[in-house]
């Protein structure tokens, strides 16, 4: 079983406050913060990550097409979908995320959310 140290979060979100609010939130974990789609999937290709935790509306690609790439090229790493809009949950559905948040509820539920996940077997989301 890993550490929280070993365990690699990346958390993508255009807004620079909300990456510091949420990578202080993961402190126990290995956080690695990335401002945009573009740079999460470089990131991706040059170390594992257990889990991503992008933002839906950014500059660039989205953040539901960035879960689908990485259910295609990185079929193991899980996935968070969050954002401020209300149909999130058929969102993160939509597009294979393993869990969603909405920003604006409590902060302790995102890492509720976060610590079920990892505790789970890492998904493969090449079926989907």
């Amino acid at each position: 079983m890993s550490t929280h140290m070993e365990t690699a979060i990346l958390l993508v979100d255009d807004e620079a406050a909300i990456r510091e609010l949420f990578a202080v939130l993961l402190e126990p974990y290995t956080v690695v913060k990335a401002p945009d789609a573009a740079t999460a999937l470089t990131l991706l290709a040059s170390r594992p990550f257990h889990l991503v935790i992008t933002d839906y509306l950014m500059p660039g690609m989205p953040g539901d097409q960035l879960i689908r790439e990485i259910c295609a090229r990185f079929a193991r790493t899980q996935t968070v979908l969050m954002s401020a809009h209300a149909d999130l949950a058929t969102l993160a559905s939509a597009c294979g995320a393993d869990d969603y948040y909405l920003k604006g509820e409590p902060l302790d539920g995102l890492l509720t959310k976060v610590e079920a996940l990892l505790l789970q077997p890492a998904g493969d989301h090449s079926q989907t």
